[in-house]
């Protein structure tokens, strides 16, 4: 059974901010991780309902806070703020294992007006099976503070567009525009949304990684995750994403 609780403030204060540290250098234990995942999701017939994404934070949420995300149809745009207020109708879209709750525990950290996933189905209990498949593996890689989870759904039909998403920290505002892949913005920028599927080959299909969501990055002195300074890659924030 899942185990399900609402965010509070340290648990985005947890997150590292991938602005003023080295979050976002993916190593080869990372993509080893996440190649076993999108195994077994793959597996488990369940690649096309959820993705893993690069846990990271773009600015502080209060504990009375939630993401919320919003889509405007006639812009082709995605914002993604903080927001108080009732709960009700909401659903989760993206969340992390709680690693102080014993079983299945997971925390929601960006929210969706469920009418907005149209004929996706909400999380629930009959997906316990396969996220305590990935959380097993995260848990035995020491991945569990690392990667979270997608509930993968396209407000937008995007097909063969991205989003770009641009962080205003100051407003703390996300905002995500349609474009195509081939953007210029997409130059050294950090993946941080990972969804599988089967390739074909001729030995058979194989299961391919794909990468729906990218940071771009700007060059400047940042904290690495051990607390040392080192030149490298920040958050400019753009994001490819397509759920």
């Amino acid at each position: 059974m899942i185990q399900l609780r609402q965010p509070h403030s340290h648990d985005y204060t947890a997150l590292p901010d991938i602005d003023a540290t080295d979050a976002g250098l993916l190593t080869a234990d990372d993509f080893a991780c996440l190649a076993e995942v999108g195994r077994c999701l793959v597996e488990q017939r369940a690649n096309h309902r959820f993705g893993m994404t690069l846990l990271h934070s773009h600015f502080p949420i209060l504990d009375d806070e939630i993401l919320l995300e919003e889509t405007q149809l006639d812009r082709q745009t995605v914002n993604l703020r903080p927001t108080k207020g009732a709960r009700e109708g909401l659903a989760v879209t993206s969340l992390c294992f709680d690693v102080a709750t014993a079983g299945l525990g997971l925390v929601g950290l960006e929210f969706v007006h469920a009418s907005s996933l149209g004929s996706v189905p909400l999380l629930a209990d009959e997906d316990a099976g396969v996220l305590g498949q990935v959380h097993t593996i995260l848990q035995q890689r020491a991945m569990l503070e690392r990667f979270g989870v997608r509930l993968l759904h396209d407000a937008l039909g995007l097909q063969d567009r991205v989003l770009l998403e641009t962080c205003d920290t100051a407003r703390r505002l996300l905002t995500c525009t349609t474009t195509l892949e081939d953007d210029l913005a997409f130059v050294n920028a950090i993946p941080t949304l990972f969804q599988w599927d089967l390739a074909p080959t001729d030995n058979g299909p194989i299961t391919s990684q794909g990468c729906m969501q990218f940071c771009r990055n700007v060059r400047k002195c940042i904290r690495s995750r051990g607390g040392h300074e080192a030149g490298g890659t920040s958050h400019e924030s753009s994001h490819d994403d397509r759920f």
